[in-house]
């Protein structure tokens, strides 16, 4: 529903016809409100009676609504004070979904048209503001300007939500957008937003990832770097120190599955595939490095568990020249610390920089996936198109 609001003046009382009608009747005959809200000071009760204006906006919209707010105590109109509070009540009644709320700015008091601007600038709904011309200035069958008046909560409310988006802060900035803000796209980023949280909170593939052409194994690879990048940005170590060990342990399984067969998995459990003709000699092989881990003490277990340092191990087996054995040898230093903190509930001492680490798994899965993302700028990218619809 469309209302015009519009504090009657000397210039919309000024003529009938189309090419010397004033403000009011030519906003109305353009615009077409549903409803008019007429404001009359004492001076004008009168006056818009003996012109008729009823009588000629019903001419120009014939199933329109009018109200008329009469001042008969208005007799100073040159006060700010006395309007603002008013115009902001009479306003902010239609400051609902589905209504567009629209004044005449042309005619009234200088006082009146700063209060309106001033209600435009600060309230939470939005405003149109509407200028005509005088017909002794503009011949023009249409005189209109609209007055995009800035208003300045919901600039500061925008500012905060591109400052949210740039923190990568995105629940936050997903709850903001309610009704008292105002942006062209606020459905598209609405949808961006809630992708990205879900994703997050979830471990849901980001959207971008799920409609690539990349088979499932691998989008859930590139998915789970994402995340743990995320993470990193936002400065959350214990979560990217927990990531790092699970992602790497898995893009090794789907490397040394697909390309030597040397995994069997079976109920969601991951073994050496006792079928393999290399089984004996790969299993030997991870018991001789866990041995000299343990400083030469014998192994009691006849197989060994698959985990982050098997799963390098049975890798060095097959390829012990593959030049990204050092980066997953990386993630492997930091296990113990991150076992403590994931089981043990081990605080953090001091500050702990992960970039190498976290750059360490983006380097094995562009090797041993043959995946050439610029995955590091993702986030990036992410928050320039988001802040574009800002």
């Amino acid at each position: 529903m469309k209302i015009l609001f519009s504090p009657v003046g000397n210039g919309d009382l000024t003529g009938r016809t189309i090419a010397d009608e004033g403000s009011l009747l030519h906003l109305v005959r353009h615009l077409q409100p549903d409803k008019v809200i007429l404001y009359l000071s004492r001076n004008q009760i009168n006056a818009a009676s003996e012109f008729g204006l009823t009588d000629e906006i019903v001419k120009r919209q014939p199933q329109i609504i009018i109200e008329s707010i009469e001042k008969d105590d208005l007799i100073d109109v040159q006060v700010f004070d006395t309007f603002y509070q008013e115009f902001y009540d009479i306003l902010s009644q239609y400051a609902v979904k589905d209504f567009t709320v629209m004044v005449n700015i042309s005619s009234e008091t200088p006082a009146m048209k700063e209060a309106v601007r001033t209600v435009a600038a600060m309230s939470k709904f939005e405003i149109q503001l509407f200028q005509v011309d005088n017909p002794q200035y503009n011949d023009s069958e249409n005189r209109i300007h609209q007055d995009f008046a800035r208003n300045f909560v919901n600039e500061l409310n925008k500012r905060q939500l591109l400052s949210f988006i740039n923190s990568f802060d995105y629940e936050t900035a997903f709850k903001m957008l309610d009704d008292s803000i105002r942006i062209q796209n606020k459905a598209t980023l609405s949808h961006e937003l809630a992708d990205i949280i879900s994703a997050d909170k979830k471990q849901s593939l980001l959207s971008t990832i799920k409609n690539s052409h990349f088979e499932s194994s691998i989008k859930n690879a590139l998915n789970g770097w994402l995340l743990i990048d995320l993470n990193y940005r936002r400065g959350n170590i214990v979560q990217v120190l927990i990531r790092l060990k699970t992602v790497t342990e898995y893009i090794l399984e789907i490397y040394l599955t697909e390309k030597y067969d040397i995994i069997y998995r079976q109920n969601n459990y991951a073994s050496l595939n006792k079928r393999h003709v290399e089984f004996e000699r790969v299993n030997q092989f991870i018991r001789q490095r866990f041995r000299q881990s343990r400083g030469g003490n014998q192994v009691e277990r006849e197989t060994m568990p698959l985990n982050i340092l098997s799963l390098a191990n049975i890798l060095e087996y097959f390829e012990t020249e593959n030049e990204i054995l050092p980066d997953i040898d990386r993630v492997i230093e930091i296990n113990d610390m991150r076992n403590q903190i994931a089981h043990r509930l081990v605080e953090i001492e001091g500050d702990l920089d992960l970039s190498d680490e976290v750059q360490s798994v983006l380097r094995i899965i562009k090797s041993l996936l043959e995946v050439s993302l610029n995955l590091e700028v993702y986030f990036d990218n992410v928050n320039k198109r988001l802040s574009k619809y800002v």
